[in-house]
């Protein structure tokens, strides 16, 4: 009977003390905890892009929202965990995604593109949460900004429907979206600068040396028709034969 007074008393204790440590900020979540609930695995890319990109990203709480956070019994600790897991699932999903043949996750990493996401979450007036991403590329040389894109999306309406995943998971979809169709616009570029780029050395460059662009012009021609007339010939008796 004793033992059992004992035990209810332990319990009672317990049941009591857990709420002043998570208010003390005692008891911290981990980062790979809650990286846990968030990861995800990504669409494939169906096709990837043959260049080299080191991505880094950063999560931040409005103050409005870390407060609540702070009423929500988390310590500092666990909210800086909540940061840390949110940065490294959305570049884990650049990664897993292929969207880049090479991705580097070291910011200083040599690279021919940056990707830099700034991630950042709020509570609006009307309280629905919410998540909002920029992402900005830059050459990976001369880090001279090439594009800026903006996304944000509703991710609950409380600590109950929070979808903090779902969020992460459709804003990186639209920024895939987004790199694709920029890069083939960068594919273009650099296509349409390298005609006018022989078009200028042309007007620019002397009779003599026209004539010898001309004549290697006729050369690969020359060459090329050969091929085409000897592999006819080599078809020709299996062209007669199923006349």
């Amino acid at each position: 009977m004793n033992s059992l007074k004992r035990s209810l008393t332990s319990c009672l204790f317990l049941s009591a003390l857990l709420p002043l440590l998570l208010c003390s900020g005692c008891i911290s979540v981990p980062a790979e905890s809650y990286k846990e609930s968030l990861v995800y695995q990504p669409t494939r890319a169906s096709e990837r892009i043959d260049s080299t990109v080191a991505v880094e990203a950063t999560h931040t709480l409005t103050p409005e929202l870390h407060s609540l956070w702070k009423k929500w019994m988390n310590s500092d600790q666990t909210v800086e965990n909540w940061r840390q897991a949110v940065a490294e699932v959305i570049v884990e999903d650049l990664v897993q995604s292929e969207l880049f043949a090479r991705v580097q996750t070291a910011p200083s990493a040599p690279a021919d593109y940056r990707i830099r996401i700034q991630s950042d979450e709020s509570r609006d007036s009307s309280e629905n949460f919410q998540l909002r991403m920029t992402l900005r590329l830059a050459d990976g040389t001369t880090n001279q900004e090439l594009a800026v894109f903006n996304h944000g999306t509703d991710i609950g309406h409380s600590i109950m429907a929070y979808d903090m995943k779902g969020g992460i998971q459709r804003l990186m979809g639209e920024f895939k979206a987004d790199l694709a169709a920029e890069f083939q616009k960068q594919i273009r570029r650099r296509q349409e600068a390298a005609t006018l780029a022989e078009t200028e050395a042309m007007k620019q460059a002397g009779l003599a040396d026209l004539v010898v662009a001309a004549d290697r012009s006729a050369a690969m021609a020359v060459t090329r028709n050969r091929a085409l007339i000897a592999a006819k010939t080599t078809q020709l008796p299996d062209i007669l034969r199923n006349w």
